[in-house]
């Protein structure tokens, strides 16, 4: 009895969440909508709450307190001001809590890892820019092979620009396709590379002075997308 009132408690919080996506929806531009509602993909809602509900058929208490702790932290994050710029450790921490559901939803057949260079966790940088990346690895590359894979997201200074550099260990793509992605991409034809990824290029190119973002790719191999921004002054960012 008790675990079934944490769970409905749960999907209740879920609920009163969705309702202030509803709020922020309004205050929105049709383009910040459509990116919005990319982050808070029903699609991965649904199954986050399916493996929930699972769990809770086996009686496994401490997972559902973990997972429903996780999803609270990533839903709050997304919704709450999410056009806001945020310090990049605030990014990268909502990044962990995806990844972990993620690899709770794939039966731990995802290995991750997070490096970022000292003295950058205080950059601040355009919120919800770097998830995106993350869920195209996971979706077009990890999930595809049965024995999952790694993902390890890295981030560094090279001279006057910041790189946020992730890698994956899936699939990968032939040159041909990724030739066609990338037209895609500066074509701005969304359709073709989703909503995430084209949302990403054209917040890039939009927000940043010289940003970019580049794809490298080997079929059977793996993915590396690397997000490029111009760096702040030192002392802007140098607050540690």
């Amino acid at each position: 009895q008790l675990l079934s009132q944490t769970v409905q408690t749960m999907i209740h919080n879920v609920f009163r969440l969705s309702e202030k996506v509803v709020e922020e929806e309004k205050k929105l531009s049709e383009e910040q909508l459509r990116a919005l509602q990319h982050q808070i993909n029903p699609h991965f809602l649904n199954n986050v709450l399916q493996l929930i509900k699972g769990m809770a058929v086996e009686g496994k208490t401490e997972e559902i307190s973990r997972l429903s702790t996780l999803l609270g932290k990533i839903l709050a994050y997304s919704v709450y001001q999410p056009y806001e710029d945020v310090e990049l450790k605030e990014e990268l921490e909502y990044v962990k809590n995806y990844m972990e559901i993620q690899n709770l939803r794939y039966g731990g057949r995802i290995f991750y890892a997070i490096d970022c260079e000292p003295g950058l966790e205080n950059v601040r940088i355009s919120k919800l820019l770097i998830q995106p990346l993350v869920e195209n690895a996971i979706i077009h590359g990890i999930a595809r092979k049965e024995e999952g894979g790694r993902i390890f997201l890295r981030i560094w200074k090279r001279k006057d620009k910041i790189v946020i550099s992730l890698a994956d260990t899936g699939v990968g793509m032939e040159e041909e396709a990724l030739k066609r992605l990338m037209d895609a991409l500066k074509g701005h034809r969304t359709a073709r590379v989703g909503i995430g990824l084209g949302n990403i290029y054209q917040r890039i190119k939009s927000m940043y002075e010289d940003g970019d973002l580049r794809i490298y790719s080997k079929a059977g191999k793996g993915t590396v997308v690397q997000i490029i921004l111009p760096a702040a002054r030192e002392e802007d960012y140098q607050k540690i």
